[in-house]
């Protein structure tokens, strides 16, 4: 006995053959003058009419179905995203600081480097030999003339090119003012002084009166040696020294007088 279902199979089987035979072909049918006979629709099948009044169900495929995911594991998955967000986002701020920290110190590196490794000259030495064995003053009124030798000294760590220099010196009342440096000017050819070396020495001569050495003497007044001198460094930037002393009749010689406007260097 054939059971409706092996009927039902059959059926599924033969449904894409009977929908083949069902399309229309291209070739043209001969008329004809008989009738065709009717064609008559057989009854549906129980499984036929099941299936028409069952809703279709989705498909059952493994790949569309999503698998459920405990509170747990998402737990788990996200802290360890935001952990390595946060780790990604500390080593990028710690690596920007780091960088402008070197970038800085490497900017103030080289700034420092011209200060460090370029030349600095000061005077050295003044001495004169006439005001040093002048025991007393003169007092006439005659007009004295003496001598004052003097270097420089270059204290950096690079050599110095001297392109001039400026020298004044004699009596005045006050101290004197930038005006004063009557002697110099614009070397010939830039003198080069090496790392820790001196200058040749120079001489000057300065005349003074008697009366003005009397009143140096009481301190009415001094003997003032003041200059500047004017230089390159390797980088080839300029830079100045202004220098002024006065004669010390207790101690018999040149001290630094107390004026920063004329004792400076750049």
């Amino acid at each position: 006995m054939i059971k409706p279902v092996q009927v039902a199979v059959v059926i599924l089987l033969l449904l894409p053959f009977a929908a083949q035979a069902d399309e229309p072909t291209a070739t043209a049918v001969p008329a004809t003058t008989s009738a065709a006979p009717p064609v008559v629709t057989p009854p549906p099948t129980p499984v036929q009419a099941i299936q028409a009044v069952e809703p279709a169900k989705p498909s059952a495929n493994a790949a569309d179905v999503e698998p459920k995911k405990s509170s747990r594991d998402w737990f788990s998955f996200d802290g360890l995203l935001v952990v390595f967000n946060g780790f990604l986002v500390l080593t990028t701020v710690c690596t920007a600081w780091v960088s402008n920290k070197a970038a800085n110190a490497a900017k103030k590196s080289a700034e420092s480097l011209p200060k460090l490794e370029r030349a600095y000259i000061f005077l050295k030495s003044a001495i004169s030999l006439e005001l040093t064995g002048l025991s007393d003053p003169h007092q006439d009124g005659k007009t004295h003339e003496y001598r004052v030798q003097y270097f420089f000294k270059n204290h950096g760590k690079t050599p110095a090119f001297i392109t001039d220099w400026k020298i004044g010196g004699g009596y005045s009342p006050n101290i004197p003012s930038g005006d004063a440096c009557s002697y110099g000017g614009e070397l010939p050819a830039a003198l080069v002084v090496s790392s820790d070396m001196e200058t040749p020495p120079h001489e000057i001569t300065f005349r003074v009166s008697g009366e003005n050495l009397t009143k140096a003497k009481a301190n009415d007044g001094r003997i003032f040696f003041r200059g500047t001198v004017g230089y390159q460094d390797i980088f080839g930037e300029p830079h100045e020294t202004s220098f002024c002393s006065q004669w010390d009749f207790g101690e018999g010689r040149f001290v630094v007088t107390k004026a920063d406007q004329l004792n400076y260097h750049t």
